[in-house]
């Protein structure tokens, strides 16, 4: 009992500072030579605001700690968990010492005076609830644990003076995992019962969270445990489907911080798969309506539909794939005029789907890569094939070249980020990831290489050396665009688009002239309540231009505040983003199919239309040229000379 009560101290001391260790386990306790058993190795905790300790130093892996001692929270995340997780290990490790069998192993609920007959009745039942899978359930923290083992013993129970061995060599009945049915026990099902969805309705009368600290909650812990609540409630919602409610309570997370934005996340991700129960009940309606659709449109506007003049200088079977639109249609009712620009200069048929587009710095090449693992490298000026390059092991992310054009980036599913030799294909330098890589980007200075992973790690690389990282960071969420820009010597902006909707910026200076320091920190964050699609510095960049995917495009002015200083909307759910610097240009490829070109101000200056899904676009350096791939397994170009 002294040993329980001495970890429950050792987690009172961090918990009380907002640290959660997250790696509780009996290596990670020690004894000094009084018999005092000291909580260690704090490599992976919790620091306020959902980092790690070790997230500085290395990449770590999504969900950190050990599985067999881990909550069944930290099973699903490991980011944000709460002190009671650190409850839930030590209840874990005590079961073992006491019976000496792991609680995992045996059959949910069991209570340990079961297979330990000398540990008394109110120790059997604190046990059982530092191991409750929900942590609503368990002590709040370690301070807490301590005070019901103290108020236990004082209370006269305690645990007889019986060694382990001595414990566990005592017979004990078999633990029944799986019990076959038979008939006495098969019971008809219950039938459904409408109450709760009435309480439901009474509780969503709690105040939010956002009235919390106006003197309804008066602690973190307060605050936390009603997120909790809510999430809880949510979930019955749930599975009430009672789509208002649970909507109401994602609500309410979303206005708690950190820890209630993961919950709502959770509780949302539940929430939207109606959608998809209701195309599957009416999908022969859906479809039959389509088709009447499709039929009514045929008779009504056959003889309208026109295509503007194409020029391939390839296979020329997929004209009528593509339809487009250009001069100034900022005027969307069709009175501004068509200027007929900016038709298709070349289709290349692709033995795959051209997944990733980036040209060179001088504009001579262009670099695609394809779903079938080959990049290849055109000639940008008359767009004939110059090799292919490299085959890669494995599906190819992305791809960007050095600003002196000698080396290609490449990221890839296999975990791997390599950079190759321009010209001859050679492999200089791979750097291996935990997850897939899906995006690099050279700095603008040619010093250094971003590499991001699918879960959001950061590293910063020396260039062209590369072989060991100079910075790693643990962004806690996936990325899925970045930029760099380099306002001033010796210091780099990196800027992020994350999939909760975030754009960040991390400042990393160099801490000796070439030499860049160990840490990145924040600089610059927004939000918006889409996820982000891409992120870009502008020629002078103390501006900043951010995309999302529900349409939305920004500006922001890094010097003043985090409100933007202009933002429209697409027209359409952004899939794709690209910028071009020299001519201060936006594109955007939509859900709908769509390529527009915009100005900064958010003026439209060019529409192109598809028939297939957009797949990646780029601009060529001076802005005269965009490329567009999509599923026809084709490369496009247009003209933007006239903008």
């Amino acid at each position: 009992m002294k040993t329980g009560i001495d970890i429950a101290e050792g987690l009172a001391v961090l918990h009380r500072k907002d640290v959660v260790h997250r790696d509780l386990k009996p290596s990670n306790i020690l004894f000094d030579s009084d018999g005092l058993a000291k909580v260690a190795d704090l490599g992976l905790a919790q620091i306020p605001g959902g980092a790690s300790m070790r997230s500085q130093l290395s990449v770590l892996k999504p969900h950190p700690g050990t599985p067999a001692y881990m909550s069944p929270e930290q099973e699903i995340s490991g980011m944000y968990l709460r002190p009671a997780s650190d409850v839930y290990s030590l209840g874990l490790i005590l079961f073992e010492m006491l019976t000496g069998r792991g609680y995992k192993n045996i059959r949910p609920g069991t209570h340990v005076s079961d297979l330990s007959p000398a540990v008394p009745e109110w120790f059997d039942d604190l046990l059982l609830r530092m191991l409750a899978d929900s942590a609503k359930e368990r002590p709040w923290d370690g301070a807490e644990t301590v005070q019901e083992l103290r108020r236990g013993l004082t209370e006269g129970a305690s645990l007889k003076r019986e060694t382990v061995s001595t414990i566990t060599n005592q017979p004990v009945e078999p633990v029944i995992l799986h019990e076959k049915p038979s008939a006495e026990n098969i019971k008809p099902p219950e039938p459904v019962v409408t109450e709760p969805k009435e309480v439901l309705k009474q509780d969503i009368a709690t105040p939010s969270p956002s009235n919390l600290d106006r003197g309804q909650a008066t602690s973190n812990e307060e605050i936390t445990r009603t997120i909790l609540d809510y999430e809880e409630k949510g979930l019955v919602a749930c599975q009430l489907q009672d789509w208002t409610s649970a909507r109401l309570y994602v609500k309410y997370l979303r206005e708690s911080g950190p820890v209630g934005e993961q919950a709502a996340d959770q509780l949302e991700a539940r929430i939207n798969p109606q959608g998809i129960s209701f195309i599957k009940r009416y999908w022969w309606a859906i479809v039959g309506i389509v088709c009447l659709a499709f039929i009514y449109f045929i008779i009504t506007n056959g003889n309208s539909i026109s295509a503007s003049p194409m020029n391939f200088s390839g296979d020329k079977t997929l004209a009528s794939n593509m339809t487009e639109v250009s001069g100034d249609v900022s005027n969307q009712s069709g009175s501004g005029e068509n200027k007929q620009q900016g038709v298709i200069d070349f289709y290349k048929e692709a033995i795959g789907d051209y997944t990733s587009l980036t040209f060179s710095r001088d504009g001579k090449y262009l670099y695609s890569a394809s779903s079938n693992n080959q990049v290849t490298k055109w000639n940008a000026q008359n767009f004939q094939l110059v090799s292919n390059l490299t085959k890669a092991k494995s599906s190819i992310y992305d791809l960007d070249v050095s600003p002196d054009g000698l080396y290609l980036s490449i990221g890839t599913q296999s975990d791997e980020m390599y950079a190759v030799d321009s010209q001859a294909g050679t492999t200089n330098f791979t750097l291996l990831f935990y997850k897939p890589v899906k995006l690099v980007k050279y700095s603008p200075d040619n010093k250094y290489i971003a590499g991001v992973d699918d879960t959001g790690h950061f590293c910063i690389i020396d260039n062209p050396r590369g072989a060991t990282p100079i910075i790693k960071y643990d962004n806690n969420t996936s990325v899925t665009s970045v930029d760099i820009a380099s306002p001033e010597p010796g210091i780099h902006n990196v800027a992020f688009a994350t999939d909760d909707g975030r754009v960040k910026i991390f400042t990393i200076e160099e801490s000796t002239p070439g030499q860049m320091g160990s840490t990145a920190n924040i600089k610059w964050e927004t939000q918006q309540v889409a996820t982000g699609i891409g992120v870009a510095f502008r020629a002078d960049p103390t501006f900043i231009i951010g995309a999302w995917s529900d349409g939305t495009v920004s500006v922001f002015d890094l010097m003043g505040s985090k409100k933007p200083i202009t933002s429209f909307n697409a027209g359409s759910p952004i899939s794709h983003f690209a910028y071009n610097a020299k001519k201060d240009l936006i594109a955007t490829g939509g859900i709908d199919g769509k390529i527009r070109v915009f100005k900064t101000n958010g003026q439209i200056v060019r529409l192109f239309q598809n028939s297939n899904p957009v797949l990646s676009i780029a601009f060529s350096p001076d802005g005269n040229k965009l490329v567009e791939s999509n599923k026809a397994s084709g490369l496009y170009t247009w003209d933007l000379s006239g903008l």
